[in-house]
């Protein structure tokens, strides 16, 4: 009886054992997958805001070209309506000038 009683008693201890070793496993575990997903985050934070930043500088590109070939476009707008309105000018010059030169009663 007292051996059963005893085989009991280690059977137990080996238990207790076992599931304190098991614990002890699960922590380590638990903490390389802590440490692990930690370093997951940070190198997907990290990619993110690379990539975030590599579109933000490409559409500041794309804005900056659409903005200097809208500016090319309105430069070449005016430059044709002075051209197209150059000789208007020239004519409504002459008209002043003439108006300007002759006498009120030449009128």
């Amino acid at each position: 009886m007292q051996e059963v009683v005893e085989s009991i008693i280690a059977a137990e201890q080996e238990a207790r054992n076992r599931i304190s070793e098991a614990a002890k496993q699960a922590e380590t575990v638990r903490a390389k997958a802590d440490a692990d997903s930690s370093a997951l985050i940070s190198q997907a934070k990290e990619r993110a805001a690379a990539e975030l930043k590599r579109r933000v500088d490409a559409a500041r590109r794309h804005a900056e070209e659409e903005y200097l070939e809208a500016r090319k476009k309105a430069e070449r707008t005016a430059d044709a309506l002075y051209a197209s309105m150059e000789p208007l000018v020239a004519e409504l010059a002459k008209k002043a000038a003439r108006l300007a030169m002759t006498t009120e009663l030449e009128r």
